[in-house]
Parts: structure tokens; sequence; C-alpha cells
């Protein structure tokens, strides 16, 4: 007899091995309401953007630095366009010819005629006889001048100082062999029965020349002597002359020495020219030119700043935009 197998389920499971059935739904819960939406939150810069916004605010300073240097450059050449324009405009040259008595000093140094009146004057440099003062009086009027003056003891004693002042230092060299072949050659003053008897030189005044005149003849005895020397510093050659019975060359080399001595504080800078410059176009023409400096330098930064002005408002302007449908709707600021 054969045993059948019962498979006994679960309690209320159906026969058969089925599924149980489906539970009935449960009612639906009644829907909330929606929240409004919360505006938008900016979108923050993604990891990758960081590095390229920090190589952007170092080219931004690097473009500040060139701006400012540029701005710089344009101050500074109008400045220089402005200085060369002011040169060439406002002031005046004079020429102030009195200032060849600065050549001569007031006193020669010797007793016997520190107390005489001098007798000074600037005289015709183009009477000379020298040609290198020639040429230099036509060609540099303004730098060209003779000046002489004399100081007598009595009727026939006294001592003089000529100075030519010449343009430059060339000049001056060429004038002074001139000077010596006219007033120190041999026959110089033969025409006044005078003869030269000796030449030399003074170890305290470089490049002088001096030459010793007696008289002639027995009958011209009683006729004073005379020493003539020449020399030359910077850009004056002088003349030295001292007509005395006696020390005549003690007193020419004396004269000379005090002379030299003041051409070395004299004659550096020494100009016979003044330039004269009006205070008041002065002071326009330099506030014009810092004002036009300063709008080269500074007009091109305003006219920038006002663009980007204007696109700051541009782009508020389109921000605040909303679009709903084909309809654009702009947010008021409050």
């Amino acid at each position: 007899m054969n045993n059948e197998e019962t498979e006994v389920g679960s309690p209320g499971a159906p026969e058969g091995g089925s599924e149980p059935a489906d539970e009935p739904d449960e009612p639906d819960e009644p829907d909330e309401p929606d929240e409004p939406d919360e505006p938008d939150e900016p979108d923050e810069p993604d990891e990758e953007v960081a590095p390229v916004l920090q190589d952007g605010s170092a080219a931004g300073g690097r473009s500040i630095r060139r701006r400012v240097v540029y701005a710089l450059v344009r101050a500074v050449v109008v400045l220089a366009i402005a200085a060369v324009g002011y040169q060439a405009v406002i002031p005046s040259v004079h020429v102030i010819r009195t200032r060849l008595a600065r050549l001569v000093v007031s006193k020669p140094g010797v007793a016997a005629y520190n107390a005489a009146k001098p007798q000074s004057g600037a005289q015709d440099d183009t009477q000379t006889g020298l040609a290198a003062v020639t040429a230099a009086a036509k060609r540099s009027p303004n730098q060209t001048g003779v000046y002489t003056t004399g100081w007598s003891a009595s009727q026939s004693s006294g001592v003089a100082i000529g100075a030519f002042l010449l343009p430059n230092d060339a000049a001056a060299v060429a004038a002074l062999p001139q000077l010596r072949t006219q007033q120190l050659a041999a026959t110089s003053y033969s025409s006044a029965s005078l003869t030269r008897r000796s030449t030399y030189t003074l170890a305290d005044v470089p490049g002088l020349s001096g030459s010793v005149y007696t008289p002639s003849s027995k009958s011209a005895a009683a006729m004073p002597g005379l020493v003539v020397a020449a020399f030359r510093y910077g850009r004056v050659v002088v003349e030295v002359e001292a007509v005395t019975s006696t020390n005549t060359q003690a007193d020419a080399n004396m004269v000379a020495r005090v002379e030299y001595a003041s051409l070395r504080r004299v004659e550096p800078g020494f100009s016979l020219t003044e330039v004269y410059r009006p205070p008041e176009a002065t002071a326009l023409w330099a506030a014009g030119a810092v004002s036009l400096a300063a709008v080269m330098a500074l007009g091109p930064v305003a006219r920038r700043r006002r663009a980007q002005r204007r696109l700051r408002r541009f782009e508020e302007e389109m921000a605040r935009r909303v679009v709903v449908g084909k309809q654009v709707i702009s947010k008021h600021r409050r």
C-alpha cells in the first residue's frame, strides 16, 4: 500500500503552493501644498577654475603696473617737450658788456699805483689789429670783448692791463702769438726810440713772455723804460705794460701776478650774457605743462574707468532681467 505524503503549508496559505493574495491598498494621504521655490544660490566656482582665476588676478596686476608705467612715460614726454619749447620761446638773452671790468683787477698790487685813480673802459674789439680777435668779434660778438685799465703815479710812470676775452680756448690760443708779434717784437716800439734789450719768462705766471725796452739813443736817455708782458688764462689773453724809470720789470711782474691770480677766480664760467626768464610767463608755462602732463597721464585711465562703470551697469541690468515665456521682466532695485 502506497503511503502518500501531504505538504503542510503555512496557515492560511492556499493550496498548490501559490503566493498569498495581494493585501488591500491603503488610502492615499492628501498631497501637501508645494513649498515656494527658494531662490537659486549662485554657483560656486569649480575647483578646476580657481587656478585660472588666480592667474587672471596676476595678469591684472601686471596690466595695472604696465598702465602706470605708460602714464608716467606720457607725462615725462609732455614735460620734456614743454621744457624744450619753454627754452625756445620764453627766455631772453641780455648782453652786459660792463662785465668786462671783472676781468681786470681794481688795484695793480704795486704800492705806488694802488692809490691812483684808474682809467678804465671797453675798447673796440674790431680795431685791435689781432686777426683772431677781429674774427671772433664778428663771429661771436656776445662772447668777445676788450677791456683796459691804467694807473698813473706821475706823467712819466704808470702801469696798464689789457684783457682780451675770446669765445673759447682755441681762439685765445690763436690770439696770444699774434699779440706777442705785435707788442713784444724787437721793433715794436722803434718808432718811440725804444729798443728791446732782453726777453724773459716768469715762473709764477705760466706761459708768460716778457720784453724789456730801453731808450735807443743817448738823447733819449731821460725817457723811461718799458716792459711788456703777455700771457693767457683760459679764454682771456692779457697784456701788461709798465713804464717807469726804475724797477720797471719788477712792477710789471707784480701786476702780472695779481692779474693771473684774479683770472683764476673770475674766468671759469665768465659770460657777458644773462638769461632773463619772466616770472609770470614762466609760472603760466609751468602750470600749463603740468596740466597737460596730468591730462595725458590720467586721461586714458579716467576713460577706461568710465567704460568699466558703464559695462558694470549694463551687466547688472542684464542680471536683473528674467525671461518668462516671451516676456522680459526687469527687477527694479528697492
